[in-house]
């Protein structure tokens, strides 16, 4: 919304370049959570003035988040793009609106992504009209094609000025100026501002725009954590001898990274749903090294059983009593006579 046309079609600077807003560019999510439920659509503006062609542009690239309109089709971007996107094949293993609509999120997530068939990834969302009058199965539309689309538009609409995109993108420059602040360019890639609401004249859906312009967004409690990450079920094994210990020890940590990683990479491809993280029995208990500080600090011997429920304490154990010892801790007389 608002952008400059070489950022989705050919520009005219790189006439005959096929480049321009591609089905990779575009990510379609369907969330679940307490603030959304519907399609989210994230655009990568990859082919921003001064930066196409950068090799290093898709990596740090503003993306633009569009929320689902299901109040008003006519004017929903999500809407027309998964008509496009079902029309020319996009998903794998969806045909129709009701697969998207009915396929589960992973478990630990309340989002649910789509993946992209490989062959329809690098093609142009936006194409040109054959003289036939179907649209091109290749070729992306380019600005002369749309100058005149939206010349005989405006036309059509009777204004005696001349429309043409700039138009539009002026118009919107003047809405969002109002409300931007430039500071918050550089607390996220992602567009925090609701640009669909303030178009429309409402109020922009904050709660929605702060929750997924972050991390958050593709966050899964049952993803896969590094080794050691847990001190829950770890055994040693001390069977190896002192000659070879550093070798064995960096094949381990190596081994152990790479799993961690191709692990890592199946579950968030969706290739996989099993994950060491996703323990059910919670240690509830203090560590082995914990209970051995115990004896030489009783204060916080008593402090550390306000934590775990499961364990007794007396009756007579004051909380801010405890506390305020453990600011000053002393040895007890066992751990002074050793």
């Amino acid at each position: 919304m608002g952008s400059r046309p070489g950022e989705s079609i050919e520009s005219s600077g790189w006439k005959d370049t096929n480049e321009g807003l591609l089905y990779r560019d575009a990510q379609i999510f369907r969330s679940s959570s307490a603030e959304y439920n519907g399609f989210l659509l994230h655009v990568q503006l990859r082919n921003r003035k001064g930066h196409s062609h950068n090799a290093k542009q898709g990596h740090d690239s503003p993306i633009m988040l569009l929320p689902e309109e299901p109040d008003d089709r006519s004017l929903c971007p999500v809407t027309y793009f998964l008509a496009l996107a079902l029309a020319d094949g996009l998903f794998e293993g969806c045909k129709i609106i009701h697969d998207l609509q009915s396929k589960e999120a992973t478990p630990g997530s309340s989002v649910c992504s789509f993946n992209y068939n490989a062959s329809i990834g690098d093609k142009p969302i936006f194409r040109s009209v054959e003289p036939d009058g179907t649209i091109s199965p290749t070729e992306i539309l380019t600005h002369d094609c749309f100058y005149d689309m939206i010349r005989n538009l405006g036309q059509r609409a009777r204004h005696e000025e001349k429309l043409s995109a700039y138009c539009l993108r002026r118009g919107y420059g003047s809405v969002i100026d109002t409300i931007t602040i430039p500071s918050k360019a550089i607390i996220s890639s992602l567009i925090g501002i609701d640009s669909q609401s303030v178009v429309h004249g409402r109020a922009q859906r904050v709660e929605l725009f702060s929750s997924n312009s972050s991390m958050m967004l593709k966050r899964n409690l049952l993803a896969p954590m590094p080794p050691g990450s847990q001190l829950i079920g770890v055994h040693l094994h001390r069977e190896i001898q002192v000659s070879d210990l550093d070798v064995l020890a960096a094949q381990r940590r190596q081994s152990r990274k790479k799993a961690f990683q191709e692990e890592r990479q199946r579950f968030f491809q969706g290739d996989s749903n099993n994950t060491r993280s996703a323990s059910t029995d919670a240690s509830r208990s203090p560590s082995t090294y914990l209970q051995a500080l115990f004896k030489f600090e009783a204060a916080r011997h008593k402090i550390v059983t306000l934590m775990y429920p499961d364990i007794e304490r007396g009756d007579d154990d004051s909380d801010l009593s405890l506390v305020s010892e453990t600011g000053n801790p002393t040895r007890t007389t066992e751990a002074t006579t050793k």
